[in-house]
């Protein structure tokens, strides 16, 4: 069975500093989309630290995007990044509502400081999340977490 895939495309880090990225990153899919066409692209965000996310563009069809970019993403880079074939969830939504479904994303397994032991603090932590939007303002979310401390009725497994 696959463990890993290839997702390729145009990546650059964005500031997640007062969730700044929403804006950042939806002016590189309009900026990708005016190129490409919106239902034609997928992103992956991955690499996240303190105060930025890295964000990846790429075709859905995995082909390689040949047109130069300009301006604002000139410094995008091209990469390719093996990630997980299996254990996403997927989340599904308008536009309009994708800032509260990534909070309700992020709450769903929070770090407690009351419950939790020091050692928790990662589990089920995001490792990745693609992301998939069409003409119609309608998105499709996968989300992978890191499961290596999942809880499930106080037992936890990896």
């Amino acid at each position: 069975m696959k463990k890993q895939m290839i997702f390729n495309g145009f990546s650059k880090r964005f500031s997640t500093k007062n969730e700044d990225q929403y804006n950042s990153i939806g002016r590189f899919w309009d900026y990708m989309s005016e190129l490409y066409g919106v239902e034609n692209l997928v992103g992956l965000g991955y690499n996240w630290d303190k105060d930025s996310i890295e964000y990846i563009i790429g075709l859905r069809s995995n082909d390689i995007m040949t047109k130069p970019l300009t301006g604002e993403f000139s410094d995008a880079v091209w990469k390719e990044v093996s990630i997980p074939y299996i254990g996403w969830e997927i989340y599904e939504g308008v536009v309009g509502t994708l800032k509260e479904t990534y909070d309700a994303i992020y709450d769903e397994y929070k770090y407690d400081t009351e419950t939790d032991g020091p050692d928790d603090e990662t589990k089920n932590a995001i490792d990745y999340e693609i992301e998939y939007f069409d003409e119609n303002g309608n998105f499709e979310i996968h989300i992978h977490r890191n499961k290596a401390y999942l809880n499930i009725g106080g037992y936890y497994y990896g």
